[in-house]
């Protein structure tokens, strides 16, 4: 076995990664009772919010989700194939399994004019999201007018 304690190294098949079964239940539900933590790059593209004009706050700095307005953020979308993907203002994101850790990691909600601090709850599952170019620039094309793209969806991009 592992020396010290450390996990057994496992190669991990990204473009296989099943992130639904992450996220539900053996019969289908969402795990309402368990909190995911959701990891964003630093820096967002530019986020659109169609029912809201978000007001850009001072000294915010380009990108962030500060800069967002409260409430609904997104939509999770779960397809059958087990890919999970999530709408983000207006730009869709890849949702991957995050690494599992071998700590405790809970969730505060920090009130400063109340000066207190209220523990939630541990969190019990980390997804990644990265943007979504290939959607993105598809979206961009269906915009100019230009020709669809004939890759399969989920394809990857490879260099020469």
């Amino acid at each position: 076995g592992p020396r010290g304690g450390r996990p057994a190294r496992t190669r991990v098949d990204e473009a296989n990664a099943n992130a639904a079964s992450e996220l539900l239940l053996g019969e289908g539900g969402l795990q309402e009772e368990a909190y995911i933590l959701m990891q964003l790059p630093c820096v967002l593209p530019e986020l659109l919010d169609p029912l809201e004009e978000a007001e850009p706050r001072e000294g915010d700095g380009a990108g962030g989700v500060a800069r967002l307005p409260d409430g609904l953020l997104g939509k999770l979308r779960i397809h059958r194939s087990g890919k999970v993907r999530m709408e983000l203002g207006g730009l869709p994101f890849c949702v991957d399994p995050g690494s599992a850790t071998f700590f405790q990691q809970d969730l505060a909600c920090v009130c400063p004019l109340a000066g207190e601090a209220v523990d939630l709850g541990p969190i019990h599952k980390r997804m990644v999201l990265t943007p979504d170019v290939d959607a993105m620039l598809e979206g961009r094309r269906r915009r100019r007018g230009g020709p669809r793209s004939t890759r399969r969806p989920g394809a990857e991009l490879r260099g020469r």
